[in-house]
């Protein structure tokens, strides 16, 4: 779906130059005439048209990548991700997660048999460093479960995230460098952002992302603009402004 969308707005790019492009041309003509000027009607009609058509399209495409991405997300729903399990060669990647499971999150409902299945992701790193294990379980209670329980890995060098689709993943972590990591969170797929007014946003989008930034920045830029609690005004502007009183 994204190659979908990078290749129509390539698409709608060259045309749009190339359009351009035919338009100044036509302009610069030297001997404008009755038949010079139903061209340029004419083009100007198609190009409206072929734009409208294209941004309908566009739209549509735009619509059906994010119901993709919701159904990819619900397909997700009984699954966790968990970072910085020490890996080895040959590991039993299931008997870790029970382990840690057991040793961490206290969990004594949770068995083997929770796990329907589970694996590191991506191929063997040449670095050491530990590719995260994802893990399926039977039941999206057994899963919130452990959910709810990840705040027991603190201190320990595990964390545990959603599995989240990857354009939900790139929105997370444009919004961790804009707002900072404590700042945002996801649950159940969704992704929440502490703004600066101490209030929590959903966003869903970069376009989202983008204008909650712009938002926080003129919270942030009127704040600046109010003299701190205690300031003193200096006489002269005090004198004009018990004058006009």
């Amino acid at each position: 779906m994204d190659s979908i969308k990078n290749t129509m707005s390539e698409m709608m790019e060259m045309l749009h130059k190339k359009m351009s492009t035919f338009e100044e041309e036509l302009q610069k003509s030297s001997n404008p005439s009755s038949s010079t000027d139903n061209l340029a009607s004419d083009f100007a009609a198609f190009k409206a048209f072929t734009m409208q058509a294209l941004n309908a399209l566009q739209k549509q495409i735009e619509i059906m990548a994010h119901n993709q991405d919701q159904f990819d997300m619900r397909s997700r729903r009984k699954m966790i991700l968990l970072h910085g399990i020490p890996e080895s060669k040959n590991e039993d990647s299931l008997k870790v997660v029970f382990n840690i499971v057991k040793e961490y999150l206290k969990l004594e409902s949770f068995t083997v048999g929770s796990i329907q299945r589970c694996h590191r992701l991506g191929r063997s790193p040449d670095t050491k460093r530990n590719r995260p294990i994802l893990v399926k379980l039977n039941e999206v209670k057994v899963r919130d479960e452990l959910w709810f329980q990840k705040t027991k890995l603190k201190g320990s060098e595990i964390t545990m995230s959603e599995f989240l689709t990857k354009s939900r993943h790139d929105i997370f972590m444009a919004a961790r460098l804009k707002f900072g990591v404590s700042k945002c969170w996801t649950r159940e797929g969704q992704i929440f952002i502490l703004g600066p007014d101490q209030q929590r946003h959903r966003i869903s989008s970069l376009n989202d992302l983008n204008k909650l930034s712009q938002n926080s920045k003129n919270v942030t830029d009127a704040k600046s603009d109010v003299a701190p609690k205690g300031t003193t005004i200096p006489p002269k502007i005090k004198r004009a402004a018990t004058s006009k009183k």
